[in-house]
């Protein structure tokens, strides 16, 4: 993690890749927008962090609830990391090198990053303990 430890419950809405500016120009973010953007495109980075900005001083400080997986060889620029973290945008970088042939350290890091629930998403949690309830026989278990 690169920046905003403080938000582990921070839950997504909508993801998107991002390949060019013109991604982020012609179709804004969403807020809770989770945005997979490779290193090496620092102005699109900048654009992510200008639009949450801009969308905290037009709605009187409230944040876009956005986040970013940083994805690529080269390590993000100390800047632009300042930028994020003073914009409070929660970062995830992961590496080439955390690719390890498989996938699976990769999936880990952003597993370990991206949260599937949200303490107040009643219906998606009611939803999971009806799949767990029904596909696991428990007393087998503790058995």
């Amino acid at each position: 993690k690169l920046s905003r430890t403080g938000h582990e419950l921070r839950y997504f809405h909508h993801t998107r890749l991002i390949m060019t500016p013109n991604d982020v120009t012609d179709a804004p973010f969403e807020p809770s927008s989770l945005a997979i953007i490779h290193s090496a495109r620092r102005e699109i980075l900048q654009a992510f962090i200008q639009q949450h900005e801009d969308h905290r001083t037009e709605q009187m400080g409230e944040d876009l609830g956005g986040g970013l997986i940083v994805v690529g060889p080269e390590r993000i620029p100390d800047e632009i990391i300042a930028a994020l973290e003073q914009a409070g945008i929660p970062t995830l970088f992961v590496q080439k090198t955390d690719y390890d042939g498989t996938g699976f350290t990769m999936i880990e890091r952003v597993l370990g990053y991206t949260h599937k629930h949200h303490r107040v998403d009643i219906p998606r949690i009611l939803r999971t303990c009806s799949h767990v309830d029904a596909s696991i026989d428990l007393d087998a278990i503790i058995s």
